[in-house]
């Protein structure tokens, strides 16, 4: 009676737990619905590696010593070494005293910044005003690949993004070790504004990066949907594959990204 029964039991054993997990698949919970229909949070293997700019000074200097670095740098001869000073104490009217002497194209030996640059980075707008008719090369790339367009775009004003543009900036220069552009950058990031001011001075939509990626990718894969309908109506190919022989759908299928999905059908 035993040996009968050992295997009738075993039997309905695995019939109730495929029952179960069958269920499950249909039916999921509130909390599995979650999991695949909300954005991923990105993770450190995943965050945009937006190139590193120029080491400032961390170190803050009391307001006695600032307002005697200033009257010596003031009254001192100008130069690029101490143009970087200058910057690192934050005096804007300083900086463009500078300027009169010192070239916004100069080249400094550490990441192979310029005084431009520097002036992005202190987001001194008036400076840069100022000296912007003066650069000679408005694409110059430092030790990372970033131009000076590259460096402005990190921050929600794009008023000195839009004067590079004009000025003619390059929006197609790769930078980074994945040979990113900045269109790739918006889309990564999911910056409307930048990727549409990067698209009416000619950015291209179908470029990609070391690993086969474009912009209609990163912008699938990171679940930026408001992006996906202005890329396709600026040609952005659906069927573009990457390295490993995924699509932006296949990207958005696979991250949960339903109405991305529905979008690149």
């Amino acid at each position: 009676m035993k040996d009968f029964n050992t295997p009738r039991i075993i039997f309905l054993a695995i019939t109730v737990a495929f029952a179960i997990s069958t269920f499950k698949i249909y039916f999921p919970n509130k909390d599995e619905i979650k999991k695949v229909s909300a954005p991923q949070k990105k993770t450190k293997e995943n965050e945009s590696k937006r190139p590193r700019s120029f080491n400032f000074s961390d170190k803050q200097t009391p307001v006695k010593d600032k307002i005697e670095s200033l009257k010596n740098l003031q009254n001192t001869k100008k130069t690029p070494k101490k143009f970087i000073q200058v910057i690192e104490l934050k005096n804007e009217f300083l900086a463009i005293q500078y300027l009169k002497e010192v070239s916004p194209d100069y080249i400094y030996e550490q990441d192979l910044m310029t005084p431009l640059m520097l002036l992005i980075e202190a987001n001194m707008k008036t400076a840069f005003t100022e000296v912007l008719d003066r650069v000679k090369n408005v694409d110059h790339q430092n030790k990372y690949g970033a131009t000076a367009l590259v460096l402005s775009s990190g921050g929600g004003d794009l008023s000195i993004s839009k004067a590079l543009l004009e000025k003619g900036a390059n929006p197609n220069i790769k930078f980074n070790k994945r040979n990113f552009t900045l269109l790739m950058d918006a889309s990564f990031e999911g910056n409307q504004e930048l990727l549409e001011l990067l698209i009416k001075f000619g950015a291209e939509i179908n470029t990609q990066d070391k690993d086969g990626k474009s912009a209609l990718h990163y912008a699938a894969k990171e679940g930026h949907q408001g992006l996906i309908p202005t890329l396709l109506s600026k040609g952005a190919d659906k069927t573009q594959r990457d390295n490993k022989g995924m699509t932006a759908y296949d990207y958005a299928f696979k991250e949960g990204f339903l109405k991305i999905v529905e979008d690149l059908k």
